[in-house]
């Protein structure tokens, strides 16, 4: 018997009046992979979804709260595949940079403990230890792609 792949999607969001790309740092616990690395609001795609980019665009404001409106790619920056997973990571464009709601009261039952607004140069030069590992992946692999998405969009705000 083949076991069926997991299946996520996370959208990596770019501020378009700073040029910079927020990223939530992941609670501890058993249930929370990769705790105190900085990664992507993102989670599983459920049946009901149909595709990746609506896991992403669901998850991230079950994430942030974020009810600001905002460009999402069609198609997905990159795709990581391992035996077991495949996520889709898709960017997000939006006008300014927010607060996400990332902490209530019980701060142990939250996904993320934290979140930072960072500069593609500043997540490039992160140590490995500190960013979940697919997205460092993606970072380090579609650095150039980034890098011309936050100019144009940058430059045209």
């Amino acid at each position: 018997m083949v076991p069926q792949k997991h299946i996520g999607a996370g959208i990596l969001p770019i501020s378009q009046s700073a040029g910079r790309i927020l990223l939530g740092r992941r609670n501890f616990g058993p249930e929370h992979t990769y705790p105190n690395c900085w990664g992507l609001f993102g989670g599983t795609y459920e049946q009901e979804d149909g595709q990746p980019k609506v896991t992403a665009k669901r998850e991230f404001h079950e994430e942030t709260k974020c009810d600001q409106s905002y460009m999402i790619s069609d198609a997905p920056l990159y795709i990581q595949e391992t035996n077991h997973n495949t996520y889709y990571t898709y960017v997000g464009i939006f006008k300014d940079e927010f607060e996400p709601h990332v902490a209530g009261e019980d701060k142990h039952s939250q996904e993320h403990l934290d979140f930072g607004w960072f500069t593609l140069e500043e997540l490039c030069e992160m140590p490995d230890a500190n960013i979940i590992p697919g997205l460092k992946e993606c970072i380090f692999n579609k650095k150039d792609t980034i890098q011309r998405i936050i100019d144009y969009y940058c430059s045209n705000s």
